[in-house]
C-alpha cells in the first residue's frame, strides 16, 4: 500500500476529520475518573489517626532521653517523674515540643519511672530491654479501668504497647517487664 493509497482509505479519512465527539468525550471521562481514584486517598483523613501521633512522640522522647545520656557521662535526668518535668533537661534533644503529646485527651502527659532517675545507664545494661522509662499516664482503649493498654518506652529506646493488667505486674516488679508476660 502507497502513500497515496494509504491517505484514500477509509481509516485515514476518520483520522483526518478526528474522533467523533462522544469517544473524545468517554475517554476525558475515563481519564478524571483515574485521577480522582488515584488522588482520593491523598485527601482523605486516615481512619487510624489514634495513636500513631502519640507512638511516635513517645519514641522520640525516649530517643532524646538517651541521647542525654550519652552526653551526661551516662547518667540519666535528675526528674523523670513525667514528660513536662523532663523537657527541661532533654530539650537540646528533642525538635520541638510537641513531643509531650501523648495524641490522647484522656492521657494527657507521659509519665516517667521516677526510681531511675540520676542513676547511670550502666546500671541497667543487663536489663535495658525490660526497664520501663516512661509510659502514658492512662489506659488506651478502655471500656473499665482493667483494660486497654499503654504505650511504654524501655531503656533500650524501643515501644510498645503493654495491656494494664501487665504494666501494673511491672511496677510490682521494679518496673520490669520481663520476657514471657503478655504484653
Amino acid at each position: 500500500m502507497t502513500i497515496k493509497d494509504w491517505s484514500a482509505s477509509s481509516s485515514a479519512r476518520w483520522i483526518r476529520r478526528g474522533s467523533p465527539k462522544w469517544l473524545t468525550a468517554l475517554v476525558a471521562g475515563a481519564v478524571v475518573v483515574l485521577i480522582a481514584v488515584l488522588l482520593s486517598p491523598l485527601f482523605l483523613e486516615s481512619r487510624h489517626s489514634g495513636p500513631t501521633p502519640g507512638i511516635s512522640n513517645l519514641k522520640r522522647l525516649a530517643l532524646a532521653t538517651l541521647l542525654y545520656t550519652e552526653d551526661s557521662e551516662g547518667c540519666l535526668p535528675q526528674d523523670m517523674s513525667s514528660g513536662p518535668a523532663v523537657y527541661p533537661a532533654v530539650a537540646p534533644y528533642a525538635k520541638s515540643p510537641r513531643i509531650l503529646d501523648t495524641g490522647d485527651p484522656a492521657s494527657p502527659n507521659w509519665l516517667g519511672n521516677g526510681s531511675i532517675a540520676g542513676h547511670r545507664e550502666a546500671e541497667f545494661a543487663e536489663t535495658a530491654a525490660v526497664t520501663i522509662v516512661y509510659f502514658s499516664s492512662a489506659p488506651r482503649n478502655r471500656t473499665d479501668s482493667s483494660s486497654g493498654h499503654r504505650l511504654v518506652s524501655f531503656m533500650d529506646g524501643h515501644i510498645h504497647a503493654v495491656h494494664e493488667p501487665t504494666f501494673q505486674q511491672s511496677i510490682a516488679t521494679g518496673w520490669k517487664l520481663f520476657p514471657g508476660a503478655n504484653p
